[in-house]
């Protein structure tokens, strides 16, 4: 049987959350890396000194792109986090852990104590 159309949509979310977290851990990797390429004094010995030696022309290049991914996906989880609790919200379930609310009176989750407030069914 396919899934729903709205467990769809946050099964979709769900992936698009995780693969940006892929992304910002890799690019901040990079930016470290990059830094630390840039601040290391270049008299190092064997394949270390190599390897600076071959990153010193790309590293001010590479340190402005690996930066302007970070916060591009530091943006993007912004945008997927209010895209889940609005998705949560239509469905009536809890913003942080999903729970089902509907026909529930109570202004707190009973999964996970979360205060519901006036916006959740």
């Amino acid at each position: 049987m396919p899934p729903s159309e709205p467990d769809f949509e946050l099964e979709e979310i769900g992936r698009l959350q995780i693969r940006n977290r892929v992304i910002f851990y890799l690019s901040g990797f990079v930016f470290c890396a990059t830094l630390i390429t840039i601040f290391t004094p270049k008299v190092l010995h064997g394949w270390q000194g190599a390897f600076f030696l071959f990153m010193a022309p790309c590293s001010f290049p590479l340190l402005i792109l690996s930066g302007l991914v970070l916060g591009g996906s530091l943006r993007n989880k912004r945008y997927l986090t209010t895209q889940l609790k609005l998705c949560r919200n239509q469905r009536g379930l809890c913003f942080k852990c999903g729970y089902n609310l509907t026909g529930g009176v109570s202004k707190t989750c009973p999964e996970c104590g979360c205060w519901l407030g006036q916006s959740s069914k």
